[in-house]
């Protein structure tokens, strides 16, 4: 977005290691909402009961973001809800 761009372009007078810098946060901003959005999927999969479907996409979030505790709690209950 506009503010990456313009962190992007300040990296030319501050350095190159603050674009590297700049550049990991923007990818991490983008796991944190691609997480989100397989987590959202998941809960919308454990309401109408499709639990494998849940689970994957609880899966998908905790790889995204690891340290994720509300799609490790959903995929959690959707492998109890599954026995």
């Amino acid at each position: 977005g506009g503010l990456a761009a313009a962190l992007l372009l300040s990296g030319f007078t501050l350095g190159w290691g603050c674009t590297l810098a700049v550049w990991l946060a923007s990818a991490w901003v983008a796991n944190v909402a691609a997480a989100q959005a397989a987590y959202d999927q998941g809960v919308t999969h454990a309401s109408q009961g499709r639990h494998d479907e849940a689970i994957a996409e609880y899966t998908k979030a905790i790889e995204l973001f690891p340290v994720y505790p509300d799609a490790l709690y959903g995929r959690a209950e959707s492998r109890r809800m599954k026995k």
